[in-house]
């Protein structure tokens, strides 16, 4: 009795609808954020390293010694 009132109460044409929509914002999201964080890492490039000749350290996890050499790379 119980599953037969789900499935009938359960209208999954509207259930497929909204599934549809929040993954597409949920990729629209994330493309929209790595575009974000490339941008950055891009014009961090572009003014403080070929600007202003200074590049900021990484974080450590990604790889970057704990000691950097001073001067221009």
């Amino acid at each position: 009795m119980f599953w037969r009132d789900l499935r009938k109460n359960l209208h999954l044409a509207y259930l497929q609808k909204w599934l549809l929509i929040a993954g597409s914002i949920g990729v629209v999201a994330g493309v929209g954020a790595i575009v974000f964080y490339e941008a950055i890492k891009w014009s961090t490039y572009l003014f403080l390293g070929l600007g202003a000749g200074f590049y900021p350290p990484e974080p450590l996890g990604e790889g970057e010694p704990l000691v950097r050499e001073i001067g221009r790379r």
